[in-house]
């Protein structure tokens, strides 16, 4: 776990402290737990997606550049997010809390739910069956037992995250609950890292994120443009939901600048004889400048021509 800090506390000392957060979120009194599983060590039934520009270790760094201290940032990759090194880590933080903190509970992976009783699993580098899962009814558990703070705000980017949603509706504590996922409880979610991707906007204070341009994103206009660009990038339902001891209308960061002409505006680009659904970041004398969505490959921003720019029309 060290390590993961240590790490953390290097990349940030090089990196300039640009984002800001808004007045409903504490760093100081904040816990991030970051589990990101690309590969399994039962291959043959969870298959590996690609580790190249992993968004998991950007969204830790993330947090860290809004302010949370390193040893409140904990990460957990791959073959290190062990069953048992998960429920360590993270008995480690519920037993390190305090009250009025935040813990920010976020996985990436494969998750598995079981229709007959709504149960939600998260599957560990060395899961295989239920036994050896991460299931949310467990983190429930250790929560209400051992947290001392106010608030959780869960999010996975995997299928049936939205199963989070179920812990928000049925908490009848004093706890306040929010979630932020992929999916629905029902419904599989993408490999691309699309849904992670916003939550590093919004968190890297994008204005497009803000919705009535006050400067100021909240969780609900972040869970409001999941469900745009899930639904744009990957045709696929997403978002969020709250309580009333954490709601969606929680200031959660500053935006970095004014909405600039065009930015954030679903397109569909002509490129190689077919069209390709993009986002505009910029208009200036170079053209068009559109981020690419809904890829399973990573590709460089880029400047196009206007010609080759259409809004966004449906499918």
């Amino acid at each position: 776990m060290k390590w993961a800090q240590l790490l953390l506390l290097f990349w940030l000392s090089a990196i300039g402290w640009t984002q800001q957060p808004a007045d409903g979120f504490d760093p100081a009194k904040t816990w991030v737990f970051v589990v990101g599983v690309l590969e399994w060590q039962r291959s043959d039934v969870y298959p590996s997606f690609p580790k190249s520009n992993r968004r998991d270790t950007r969204l830790a760094l993330a947090y860290g550049k809004l302010g949370v201290p390193s040893g409140q940032i904990f990460l957990l990759l791959d073959r290190a997010a062990t069953g048992q090194n998960i429920h360590t880590s993270f008995m480690e933080i519920l037993a390190k809390s305090r009250p009025g903190d935040t813990l920010i509970l976020y996985y990436a992976g494969h998750g598995y739910r079981q229709e007959s009783d709504q149960t939600f699993w998260m599957v560990p580098y060395d899961g295989y069956d239920v036994d050896t899962l991460w299931g949310l009814k467990g983190i429930e558990k250790d929560i209400r037992a051992h947290f001392k703070g106010s608030r959780v705000l869960l999010s996975a980017d995997c299928c049936h995250s939205g199963c989070m949603w179920l812990v928000v509706g049925r908490n009848e504590s004093d706890m306040g609950f929010l979630a932020l996922t992929s999916s629905t409880a029902r419904l599989s979610s993408t490999g691309n890292w699309t849904f992670t991707d916003c939550l590093l906007d919004a968190l890297g204070g994008d204005p497009r994120c803000d919705g009535d341009q006050d400067g100021v994103i909240t969780l609900g206009e972040v869970a409001r443009q999941v469900e745009k660009d899930m639904q744009f990038a990957e045709g696929q339902q997403a978002g969020g939901t709250g309580s009333a001891r954490f709601p969606l209308e929680t200031r959660w960061v500053k935006t970095t600048h004014p909405l600039r002409s065009g930015e954030g505006q679903f397109v569909s680009v002509f490129a190689d004889g077919a069209y390709w659904k993009a986002r505009v970041v910029e208009r200036g004398g170079q053209g068009v400048l559109v981020h690419w969505m809904g890829l399973a490959q990573d590709y460089p921003d880029d400047w196009v021509s206007p010609s080759r720019v259409t809004p966004w029309a449906g499918p």
